[in-house]
């Protein structure tokens, strides 16, 4: 081969060589960058409140705490990200406790006023004492002047069993509705009364009680004489 071919092709490699190596120095891999430094919390609050959409959900997260774990329905979000008024969930909605004690309210209130019904209107005796009996659990103030208008029943059983009722609540069955009882037809119920009037402290008993005492009946003579403090005629 030409000897200055040869000398051409080495001078282009040398050439070559020197051009690669100097752009291999200018060309170094760049350094490894080490992930930033995890944000504080100020600083991750305050990059917060410079972001818009992190401002709108943090609104809302904290509208959902404030309404008892429960999101805004979609598209009910005003342009600070909380739910409007008619959109937040009233306490007790969805069978809340304050729901239920209505519910069960209503429900004793129209349980109470179907007893009342049943205990004057009833046209079996049986039942209007049954009605009495379970009205007697109800703690309302409503139930004495019930027991106290059957008082005046038609039926022996029910007016027994509503003075007797009428004795175990409240401060016991009203003087005035117990005056036209001292002459009841029957002579187990004076006798009830005139016991019942022995254990009222008002004057007036003690003049209905005077009545009794020459009852018909043996046994209510006796209790009123006994209350009375006046001897019987076998101690006389």
């Amino acid at each position: 081969m030409n000897t200055k071919v040869i000398g051409a092709i080495a001078g282009c490699v040398l050439i070559l060589g020197v051009v690669v190596w100097i752009r291999r120095g200018t060309h170094e891999p760049p350094a490894r960058s080490e992930p930033p430094a995890p944000a504080t919390h100020g600083a991750q609050a305050a990059a917060d409140q410079s972001n818009p959409m992190a401002r709108q959900m943090d609104d809302i997260t904290q509208q959902r705490r404030a309404d008892g774990g429960e999101w805004p329905a979609p598209g009910r979000i005003d342009a600070r990200g909380s739910a409007p008024a008619a959109a937040r969930p009233t306490p007790g909605a969805g069978g809340g406790a304050a729901d239920t004690a209505a519910q069960y309210a209503a429900e004793d209130e129209a349980q109470f006023q179907a007893l009342k019904d049943k205990a004057l209107t009833d046209a079996d005796p049986d039942e209007r004492i049954s009605a009495l009996t379970e009205l007697r659990a109800f703690e309302d103030e409503r139930v004495a002047p019930i027991l106290t208008t059957a008082l005046s029943d038609s039926n022996r059983d029910v007016r027994m069993q509503a003075l007797q009722d009428l004795e175990t609540i409240g401060d016991g069955p009203p003087l005035d509705a117990l005056a036209p009882l001292v002459n009841d037809p029957d002579a187990e119920i004076r006798l009830e009364v005139v016991r019942t009037l022995g254990d009222n402290e008002d004057p007036r008993a003690k003049t209905l009680i005077q009545g009794a005492v020459n009852d018909p009946d043996e046994d209510v003579r006796t209790a009123a004489k006994e209350i009375l403090e006046i001897p019987s005629d076998d101690e006389e």
